[in-house]
């Protein structure tokens, strides 16, 4: 993505022994997901659908298989790691 329209309006790099790196920019845009490794780096298919239609089609896939969705759980670890990482700046 380059250019100011085209920038993200959010970009996230993981480092370690995998590198992980995510931009994301207005809403329903396209979120890109990058993973490096020694072997190479491997690139997501992007996903040319709306949040809306994303929830559907897990709650679809929630109901077809059973299994309970833990984005709530993923949701509550992520506020309480931010807020970890701020609380020295408070």
């Amino acid at each position: 993505m380059t250019g100011d329209a085209c920038d993200p309006l959010l970009r996230v790099m993981a480092l370690g022994e995998v590198r992980s790196e995510i931009e994301s920019g207005r809403v329903g845009a396209a979120v890109r997901l990058e993973t490096a490794t020694f072997n190479g780096t491997i690139q997501a298919p992007l996903r040319y659908e709306t949040p809306a239609r994303l929830a559907l089609r897990r709650a679809l896939d929630s109901c077809r298989s059973g299994e309970r969705p833990d984005d709530l759980e993923h949701l509550l670890s992520d506020h309480d790691l931010a807020a970890h990482l701020l609380e020295p700046h408070k």
